[in-house]
């Protein structure tokens, strides 16, 4: 009878896929601001409300790009960041009256800008 033992290293290699590092990181931006929330809410108790003439349902999109722009902030994605940036701003804009200039202007101007920022930052072949 012939045995034949095995003389490679029983090391368990563990690595961490690249997903679960990124969800890592957005559950902390999630924890992030889901404390500076309430920490909103409790001064906003105790101090007051302002008065907005304006429904707060028709600024949750702007919140909603305004997260988007901090999660491709946060990703390093320069021309995702600016685009929820400038649909943010458009939608607020036409919401409050920030800036007397025209929606179409805005859009103009985000796409000049995109393209101007696609060629100073291209993007990287290995991706």
């Amino acid at each position: 009878m012939i045995v034949v033992r095995d003389v490679r290293p029983h090391h368990q290699r563990t690595q961490v896929p690249k997903k679960e590092i990124g969800d890592k990181e957005m559950k902390k931006l999630l924890g992030i601001v889901f404390l500076v929330a309430a920490a909103t809410v409790v001064y906003f108790d105790s101090v007051g409300w302002p008065s907005l003439d304006v429904s707060l349902w028709s600024l949750i999109p702007v919140g909603l790009f305004l997260f988007f722009t901090l999660e491709n902030l946060w990703k390093k994605d320069c021309k995702a960041n600016l685009m929820c940036l400038i649909i943010a701003f458009i939608i607020a804009n036409a919401i409050l009256d920030l800036l007397p200039i025209s929606s179409g202007l805005v859009i103009g101007a985000g796409v000049l800008a995109c393209v101007g920022i696609g060629y100073l930052f291209p993007d990287k072949e290995g991706k």
